[in-house]
């Protein structure tokens, strides 16, 4: 949240990347609400990175910044001005529905990870990840999530477990989306297991002590990167 009002916040956010960049002003700048005049000439377009690039961003390194800004960008785009929360919502429940998923009890608040009131199950977030997987876009998505052991919010993670498939052909990896907020730690995203299994994992603490929950979500990665469950058996 930012402690100003738009206009404020936007007009000195403009002066001082000018004034950084070398430029002066002969009247600093006042930012106001207004219609632009039909008679106005565009000086200057700017084009943000496309949404590969900007999905990879958010789930390496859990902006929930750009992850809000980007739920309201497919309300801008799907239904028009304003750009809420609330029509992000209703575009997300389309997609949903459009590809077979039904998920009583999601609830949609901000967009980020930062709320105490979005929630979904485990079961569904797998169900998502098992869906992602047939998608166009699913090596997109899949490249976007944090490799453990080598970049974004789990660079740091399981480096121990990872020197003991050094001398594999083909090495197991374990991609995955991290979040955290004060009594809740979570993991979701695929292991692709040392025999070339993937499984789809998602894995939700709510706890006073979940931040010691950091280690049982790390056995369960290993477990997963040494196959995992066994095969049940044909009766």
């Amino acid at each position: 949240m930012v402690a100003i009002d738009a206009n404020t916040f936007l007009t000195q956010g403009f002066a001082a990347a000018w004034e950084l960049a070398g430029g002066s002003w002969a009247q600093a700048p006042v930012g106001k609400n207004a219609t632009v005049p039909l008679a106005s000439r565009l000086l200057l377009q700017f084009e943000g990175i496309n949404l590969g690039d900007g999905v990879l961003d958010i789930n390496k390194y859990s902006n929930n910044i750009m992850a809000r800004q980007l739920l309201l960008t497919l309300a801008l785009e799907k239904m028009g001005k304003p750009a809420t929360t609330a029509n992000g919502e209703l575009v997300i429940q389309s997609w949903l529905k459009q590809h077979g998923l039904n998920f009583p009890g999601l609830v949609i608040e901000n967009g980020s990870g930062l709320s105490r009131n979005e929630a979904i199950s485990t079961d569904q977030m797998n169900q998502l990840l098992l869906t992602a997987r047939n998608l166009p876009s699913a090596e997109i998505f899949y490249n976007s999530l944090p490799i453990a052991g080598v970049d974004g919010t789990m660079r740091n993670r399981l480096m121990t477990q990872f020197r003991k498939f050094l001398h594999l052909k083909n090495k197991p990896e374990a991609r995955i989306k991290t979040g955290s907020l004060a009594e809740v730690r979570a993991i979701s995203g695929y292991v692709v297991s040392k025999s070339g299994k993937m499984y789809a994992v998602s894995s939700f603490i709510n706890h006073p002590n979940a931040w010691r929950g950091l280690e049982a979500h790390d056995q369960l990665l290993e477990w997963l990167l040494e196959d995992g469950p066994e095969p049940k058996q044909a009766r």
